[in-house]
């Protein structure tokens, strides 16, 4: 973690009072009020046993689902560490999922830009430009996903999802065949392939797989 600058950040209090705790710096009893307060609102990541704990610190609340107590941690180690694909992926979920869209495309943008084989990125982004109806972008992002990582049957789903809605079919249908292989069980993806023959004017094709997805839903 080289060439890390001073941060100022806003941040939960707990999370501060946490480090000082974790690191045996300090205990609660020994901090003043003025500090206390201080800590309320400023905190400097100055040193690399702070940077590294509130790196962890981020992430592990980005994992949890606080995103909110994730943001202020994670954009002040982005700051120090503009280059760790890391932190970006996690502070662009975390802006996704506070409703911040916009901010969080570009930090996950970015991550491609520094990492080209960061695959939590690349589905996340294939997911964001289908949302969009850019179907093009979500192609070429996932068709980059699914070269480094071949086991994963959503992955599949979401790139014959936007294959069907570019219209081409014949690749839909490979997309979606290959990820019922990995999911024998998936009903989505039986009805997604029926959807997509009789886009082709399979028709037999077509009704094989829906029947099939009713046979599944049968036995749920």
């Amino acid at each position: 973690m080289a060439n890390k600058k001073k941060i100022e950040v806003d941040v939960d209090f707990s999370d501060t009072l946490s480090f000082y705790l974790h690191s045996g710096l300090k205990t609660a009893q020994k901090i003043s009020d003025a500090s206390i307060e201080w800590y309320r609102n400023i905190f400097s990541l100055e040193n690399e046993e702070k940077t590294d704990y509130f790196y962890a610190k981020g992430i592990d609340h980005a994992k949890k689902g606080k995103y909110a107590k994730a943001i202020p941690l994670l954009s002040a180690v982005h700051q120090g560490m503009p280059q760790d694909a890391e932190v970006l992926h996690y502070l662009g979920l975390s802006y996704l999922k506070t409703g911040e869209e916009e901010k969080g495309l570009a930090c996950l943008e970015k991550v491609t830009k520094i990492e080209g084989t960061h695959t939590k990125t690349m589905i996340l982004l294939g997911l964001l430009y289908s949302k969009k109806k850019d179907y093009e972008k979500a192609v070429a992002v996932l068709e980059n996903a699914v070269a480094y990582e071949k086991k994963d049957p959503a992955l599949y789903y979401r790139l014959g999802f936007a294959y069907d809605n570019l219209k081409k079919h014949d690749k839909a249908i490979q997309c979606f065949e290959k990820a019922l292989d990995l999911d024998p069980d998936n009903v989505n993806v039986c009805q997604a392939l029926g959807l997509a023959h009789e886009s082709q004017g399979n028709r037999d094709e077509a009704v094989a797989y829906f029947k099939k997805a009713l046979e599944m839903e049968e036995k749920v």
